[in-house]
């Protein structure tokens, strides 16, 4: 049996000795999907940010809340197996096979210990080590069959909010919601049920103290109901008549009181925008100017918040950049190319 973060320590730890100087400053880690290589790429640093470690094969990464380790599923014939190791190097620890699945989604606790994976049995829980048999959460019986996406723990590790997908759209009955439950299987409820899922399936994002979800709304905008249940609040419009805006990927800050999210105008590329959690103060944080004829407009997307809640990590056309939430002074951190399936992101002090 061999943790997966074990392997990776002393080439991290030479990696933070190199770095001295910025040790002090919070690491930001970057996992994404590259279709043309068919892996995932990840990158790791501090002022700058530089390609650690190719995963080939390796899909539906998701970064350890450590930054350290990272977890993802690699097909085989017709089936995923789900591993986990360390951002650097390390020995890839296979934590499970999920049979007749060729997708899945991957969530890690907050002490970075457990993954949550969807299977065809439904949501199972593993330890990150090797040897251990993953746990299937009891769910209701009028559950089986569903699908389920987006799998988010909540701060404190005892709930998992996620997208529950059941019907055939072939025949009109398909169906989605946005759906909670203790990670023991008890207590499942909808908390949002979605009223147009063949346009878009919901994605749920934690509030810092745990007791709210934003997510994208099926008419475009973002909303956010409490995570017990209760009265949804817009933060964001729904897209105009004959538009095709959409608000995607919300992120709360730090201390919970401001919320990044993309936009994408439906035509030319995205940006990042900031609204208050009560849905005031609007405002375009990036303004990305179009790139030369020829070239994909990928636009700026938002994928995380600074550890002391001053600046946004985007990913902006073919960079990595630091944005100030405040003035929108961009700092770029590495340039890597145009990037489509950037999966997960983590700016912290590791």
């Amino acid at each position: 049996m061999r943790h997966f973060l074990r392997a990776a320590v002393p080439l991290a730890a030479v990696a933070l000795l190199a770095t001295s100087a910025a040790a002090a400053t919070p690491r930001i880690t970057v996992a994404a999907w590259q279709p043309t290589r068919l892996g995932t790429a990840i990158w790791d640093g501090n002022a700058a940010i530089r390609p650690v470690r190719f995963l080939p094969g390796a899909r539906f990464a998701v970064l350890s809340p450590s930054g350290r380790g990272v977890a993802y599923a690699r097909l085989t014939g017709k089936s995923l197996d789900i591993f986990a190791t360390g951002i650097y190097a390390g020995f890839e620890a296979k934590l499970a096979h999920i049979a007749g699945a060729a997708t899945t989604a991957l969530a890690f606790s907050p002490d970075s210990r457990r993954i949550a994976f969807a299977s065809p049995n439904g949501i199972e829980l593993s330890p990150a080590v090797s040897g251990r048999k993953p746990r299937a959460l009891p769910l209701p019986a009028r559950w089986r069959g569903s699908s389920y996406q987006a799998l988010r723990f909540s701060p404190d590790g005892k709930l998992l909010a996620f997208s529950r997908t059941w019907g055939n759209g072939k025949n009109g009955t398909l169906r989605n919601e946005l759906a909670i439950v203790h990670v023991d299987g008890t207590a499942p409820r909808s908390l949002v049920r979605n009223p147009d899922p063949y346009s878009a399936q919901y994605r749920p994002t934690f509030s810092p103290d745990g007791t709210q979800i934003a997510f994208a709304a099926a008419d475009g905008g973002l909303a956010l109901v409490p995570a017990d249940g209760g009265r949804i609040v817009r933060l964001t419009v729904g897209r105009p008549s004959g538009s095709a805006r959409t608000d995607v990927d919300p992120l709360f800050s730090p201390d919970g009181e401001t919320i990044a999210f993309t936009r994408a105008p439906g035509r030319g590329g995205s940006d990042v925008y900031l609204v208050g959690s009560d849905g005031t103060g609007l405002r375009r944080l990036t303004t990305t100017p179009l790139p030369p004829r020829g070239q994909p407009r990928t636009g700026s997307s938002a994928l995380a918040w600074s550890p002391d809640g001053t600046s946004v990590l985007a990913f902006r056309h073919d960079r990595f950049a630091a944005v100030n939430a405040a003035t929108g002074e961009s700092s770029d951190l590495a340039v890597v190319g145009v990037q489509y399936g950037i999966a997960s992101s983590v700016w912290g002090d590791q």
